[in-house]
């Protein structure tokens, strides 16, 4: 944004009214070959101009403005500097300068110069805007806020002006303010591409993830083929959960460019949350060889590889990453989880260095909090395992932005899918389609069953994946304009049968089949009733495990935002007993639709247990290989909840008293 400056009275140079007249003219030429894009053209008759009439102030800026645009800001600096000689004390010329110097990473000449532009004009839109973009970067962004406000106001109607401020505002963690500025902005000039994936970022962070969604759906259609969209929108189906959009989002910008090596990155994260993980690895290792410098895509194939029980590779991916960037807070985080470590060693340190000096955003600093946790519990160091486990969960509390009434939630769903209710409701939903819903709380061993069930020849598994929810929030809204369990009673017939079919045709999308897919994610728990409306041919396996081990394996796992309850004792302890009850009530009202599978009793005899699962799912048995090295150790999963009995002791009492 640098216009050209008011020309003031000089005086008439040696040149005469016939060769200005043509200067003039070919000065014009060169404006309008810049508006179509012709810059070489453009460059060219600015400087034809500038021969004929060296004193063409106008010309010189406008040089300088093509030379920016260009990136060549040395260049540009000269042209600026040479109009501002002919029209001397100029304001916008020397705002220009300042963002000339700024690009060169000249900071302390940039600030006199801004400082001069507006103390000669502080009504110097331009200079405000540069201000706040060289404030920007030198890390004083509270200050940049108001000279990018200041420009908004005296340039309203210029999108990009608005869509800088709401980019400073989303910087500051301001996203209210950056949705009301961005909505604006495109409500007025719907075909300014750049202010739509910024008031996407705010919308995305104010929780406003539909809204979000079609925001992108919005600019896709100014530009089909801009990947950074589809990879945003991707991220945003990733955060939801919605890995099959996910998928499908970063394929397409894939397909537009298959030479972005983050694209490949991003795919490979997402395959890892479909449990595809032969896929992910052949994703990260696309990445790694456009970029072989880049840790994070060695990290991404360290996870992957532990996600397919390869550790001894995994743990090679994840010290790579280390060696080419020694703080990445979660490879080292992720070796722990890989390392049995016998004593305090040369990872911990490390770690523990990161912690202390790295001065770390705070989701790299929980994360390495949960990794010498875990690390100090290997060789039997509890109270020191703990105290990282409390400080790992004390930062995600600060960080939680979650408002919730648990024992609220769980009798308004009680109350809603009432015994009378699904009679009435009987005959109703999608036939014909037997997806495995594996649920329970975190470390409840949805993943170890999931695992065991995936031996069998007729059974892919799915992962986790939030597609159920996701289908019956959407059809809830759009059909009732109400939300989960709100809308419910007030669904027809036909719709639940809608969102059973659409279900299963995403599956056929993803997997290529429908029948026997599973699917561990924990926030089916609280759509059991659901699921049975929808799909009455399902199977419900619903994971437990005894209380106290259950709530301290929660408590120590740095778990995603959206298990709000994991970071407190207290609220760990009620959130167990609200959901307790819960269960209780759908294996009450649908003993015939919902398995239940004890965890110590996999453990004991997991052979009887897996026969009876598959007898529930209409599995035949001499089909199924049992693994049964897979499975984790009795010795190493019951009765560890001992080791902190003390300092959770709040978190017990509440579990005993119940």
């Amino acid at each position: 944004m640098s216009p050209t400056p008011r020309k003031r009275r000089r005086k008439t140079g040696p040149t005469s009214d016939a060769a200005a007249l043509d200067a003039a003219r070919i000065y014009n030429e060169g404006v309008e070959w810049q508006q179509r894009g012709n810059t070489t053209q453009a460059e060219a008759a600015y400087r034809r101009a500038l021969s004929i009439h060296p004193d063409f102030a106008e010309a010189h800026n406008n040089l300088g403005n093509l030379l920016k645009e260009q990136g060549k800001w040395k260049a540009a600096e000269k042209s600026y500097r040479r109009a501002l000689q002919l029209l001397p004390d100029n304001a916008v010329l020397l705002a220009n300068i300042g963002e000339a110097l700024h690009r060169q990473n000249k900071m302390q000449a940039a600030l006199e110069a801004l400082e001069t532009s507006l103390r000669l004009d502080p009504f110097n839109a331009a200079g405000h805007h540069h201000m706040g973009e060289l404030l920007t970067d030198l890390k004083r962004p509270e200050s940049a806020i108001e000279y990018f406000t200041k420009a908004h106001e005296l340039l309203p109607n210029v999108p990009a002006v608005a869509n800088r401020l709401g980019m400073a505002l989303n910087a500051l963690q301001r996203f209210d303010e950056a949705v009301t500025v961005l909505h604006a902005t495109v409500k007025a000039h719907p075909r300014y591409f750049d202010a739509y994936p910024t008031l996407a970022g705010a919308a995305m962070k104010i929780g406003a993830v539909d809204d979000a969604i079609k925001v992108l759906e919005e600019a896709l259609k100014l530009e089909p083929e801009n990947t950074a969209v589809h990879a945003q929108l991707a991220e945003i189906h990733h955060a939801r959960h919605d890995f099959l959009s996910a998928r499908t989002a970063v394929s397409r910008a894939i397909d537009i460019n298959p030479e972005n090596a983050e694209h490949y990155n991003l795919s490979s994260k997402i395959l890892n949350r479909m449990n595809l993980t032969d896929e992910a690895a052949a994703m990260a290792r696309k990445a790694i060889a456009l970029r072989p410098d880049a840790a994070d895509y060695h990290h991404s194939m360290g996870i992957a590889l532990m996600m397919s029980g390869n550790p001894g590779e995994a743990g090679r991916s994840l010290r790579r990453a280390i060696r080419l960037q020694p703080d990445h807070a979660y490879a080292h985080a992720n070796l722990a989880e890989l390392t049995q470590h016998l004593a305090h060693d040369a990872d911990m340190s490390t770690m523990e260095t990161l912690l202390h000096e790295g001065n770390l955003p705070d989701k790299q600093a929980i994360s390495l909090h949960f990794g010498l946790g875990k690390a100090f519990e290997d060789f039997g160091d509890y109270a020191q395992a703990f105290q990282h486990f409390a400080r790992g969960n004390a930062l995600r509390k600060a960080n939680s932005v979650y408002q919730y009434d648990v024992a609220k939630d769980c009798n308004t769903l009680a109350a809603t899918f009432s015994r009378d209710y699904l009679q009435q409701q009987q005959g109703s939903g999608h036939r014909g389609v037997t997806p495995i819903f594996i649920t329970g709380l975190p470390r409840s061993g949805k993943t170890v069953l999931e695992t065991l069930l995936a031996h069998h020849p007729q059974v892919s598994a799915g992962g986790e994946s939030d597609e159920f929810q996701q289908l019956a929030l959407e059809t809830l809204v759009r059909q009732t304009g109400k939300g989960f369990p709100d809308g419910i009673r007030e669904l027809e017939a036909p719709a639940f049968a809608e969102i059973g079919r659409t279900y299963a045709e995403h599956l056929r999308q993803r997997l290529g089949r429908v029948d026997y897919v599973t699917n561990t994610s924990p926030g089916t728990a609280s759509h059991i009733g659901m699921i049975r409306l929808c799909m009455p041919d399902a199977r419900v396996i619903l994971c437990m495990r005894e209380a106290c081990d259950l709530c301290t394996e929660i408590y120590k796992k740095n778990l995603a935002p959206e298990h709000h309850y994991s970071h407190d004792p207290d609220e760990l302890g009620n959130y167990y007993l609200q959901h307790r009850e819960l269960m209780q009530h759908w294996c009450e009202l649908l003993p015939d639709f919902v398995h239940v599978v004890q965890f110590e009793e996999l453990l004991q005899d997991p052979e009887k247990q897996v026969n009876a699962l598959l007898d529930f799912c209409g599995l035949p048995r001499e089909a199924s290989t049992l693994d049964t090295a897979t499975l984790p150790t009795t010795e190493n999963s019951v009765g560890g909840w001992q080791h902190y009995r003390e300092p959770l002791k709040p978190l017990f009492d509440i579990l005993e008293s119940s």
